[in-house]
C-alpha cells in the first residue's frame, strides 16, 4: 500500500537529483573582476623630459609630438635625443618604455688654425744699380696690377760660366725687385748659404701677390707680399729663429 502510493514521488525526487547533478555550475570567483587594459605604442625620439604640477611628462616624437605621463623612475637613465619604444594607457599614461637607442653624439667642427701674421709695409725706392749682377729669371706683370709694376726679377752675384750655367758657390748673395719705371721695391736681399729662394706672383681676388720662399741650411721662411696704394705689405707666415741646422733643403 506504501509502496505504491508514494512510488510516482520517490521517482520525481530522484530524477531531480540526477539532473542537478548534470548541470554544470560557473565557478564563484572571489573579488572584483579586472578589467583588460587596451595599451597603445608608441616608438620616436624622447625629445623632452620634465616635471609639471608634481607630475612627471616625457614628449615623444613619432609622426607628432605626444606628452604623455611617466614614472620619473622609467625615464631617469634616458637622455634627450634618446629612440624609445613606450606602451601607454587611455589615460596617456606610459606603462613600460625601453631604450632603442642612445642620441648620436654631435659632430665637433674643427675649429680653424689660427696663424700668427706678422706684418709691415714695403715702400718704393730710387732704382736699384742691377748691373754688376746676373739675373736668374723675371716676370713681365704690367698687365696684372693697377700700381705701376712692370716686372718681377731675381738678380744674384753668381757667374755663369762660358755655356750659360750659374757657378753657385757654397753662399751668394739674392735681390728681388718689383720694379717700376722710376722706382723698385725692394722684396729680398740677403746672402743665402747653399740653397736659393723662389718667388711666385699671382693674382687672388683681385689683389696681386709675389710670395717668397727661401730655405737654406741654417734658415727657412714663407712671406706674401700683397700690393696696394700705400705699397707692398710685407706678411710673415713662417720664419725660423734661433740656432737652425737644415737636415734637408
Amino acid at each position: 500500500m506504501f509502496k505504491k502510493k508514494y512510488l510516482p514521488l520517490f521517482l520525481i525526487l530522484i530524477m531531480a537529483i540526477f539532473i542537478s547533478s548534470c548541470s554544470k555550475s560557473e565557478p564563484k570567483i572571489d573579488g572584483p573582476v579586472e578589467e583588460k587594459i587596451e595599451l597603445k605604442d608608441i616608438e620616436g625620439e624622447l625629445v623632452d623630459k620634465y616635471i609639471e604640477d608634481d607630475i612627471s611628462y616625457v614628449e615623444i616624437k613619432s609622426d607628432e609630438i605626444k606628452k604623455l605621463k611617466v614614472d620619473a623612475d622609467l625615464i631617469d637613465e634616458f637622455d634627450k635625443g634618446s629612440i624609445v619604444s613606450a606602451e601607454y594607457d587611455e589615460d596617456l599614461e606610459i606603462k613600460n618604455i625601453k631604450l632603442l637607442s642612445k642620441p648620436k653624439e654631435p659632430v665637433k667642427k674643427e675649429e680653424p688654425v689660427e696663424i700668427e701674421i706678422s706684418s709691415n709695409i714695403i715702400m718704393p725706392t730710387e732704382k736699384v744699380p742691377t748691373e754688376d749682377l746676373n739675373i736668374v729669371k723675371s716676370f713681365d706683370v704690367k698687365d696684372f696690377n693697377e700700381y705701376g709694376i712692370l716686372e718681377v726679377s731675381m738678380f744674384t752675384n753668381a757667374q755663369k760660366d762660358d755655356t750659360g750655367h750659374f757657378m753657385w758657390d757654397d753662399g751668394n748673395e739674392f735681390l728681388i725687385l718689383a720694379r717700376m719705371e722710376n722706382e723698385d721695391y725692394v722684396l729680398f736681399e740677403e746672402r743665402v748659404q747653399l740653397g736659393q729662394p723662389e718667388f711666385y706672383v699671382f693674382n687672388e681676388d683681385n689683389i696681386f701677390h709675389i710670395a717668397i720662399l727661401e730655405s737654406s741650411t741654417a734658415h727657412l721662411s714663407f712671406k706674401d707680399y700683397t700690393l696696394n696704394e700705400q705699397g707692398f705689405s710685407e706678411n710673415i707666415y713662417y720664419e725660423t729663429e734661433g740656432n737652425v741646422n737644415m737636415i734637408s733643403y
